[in-house]
């Protein structure tokens, strides 16, 4: 089943604001072309959540927003439907998470 960009666009508006920050990681990810340590990655960015990532990182992949590579904890971001810009500006206009957006900028630098 595919889904549509309405389906993706539903999704987004009932995503919290750890998911939108987890979007914003793997879209870096994918720009970048950087892989990732899952566990690291959040670990160090919210590390009293990391499941919750994780989870949100699967059901992205089921929704077909992201297709990635996992293998031994390393996550490589293979094709993504959203741009990191469009989920910078959905996370700064809706909720303001300045100090979370700089800390997953940084970490793709």
């Amino acid at each position: 089943m595919a889904f549509t960009d309405e389906d993706i666009k539903i999704f987004l508006g009932r995503s919290s604001d750890m998911g939108l920050c987890t979007l914003f990681a793997l879209a870096l990810s994918k720009e970048k072309q950087i892989a990732f340590n899952f566990n690291d990655f959040f670990g160090k960015i919210f590390p009293e959540s990391s499941e919750y990532c994780y989870g949100y990182t699967v059901a992205c992949y089921a929704m077909e927003i992201f297709d990635f590579n996992y293998k031994n904890g390393i996550i490589t971001v293979t094709s993504s439907k959203l741009d990191s810009s469009s989920i910078k500006e959905i996370l700064m206009i809706a909720n303001n998470n300045i100090k979370e957006i700089k800390n997953i900028e940084e970490y793709f630098i």
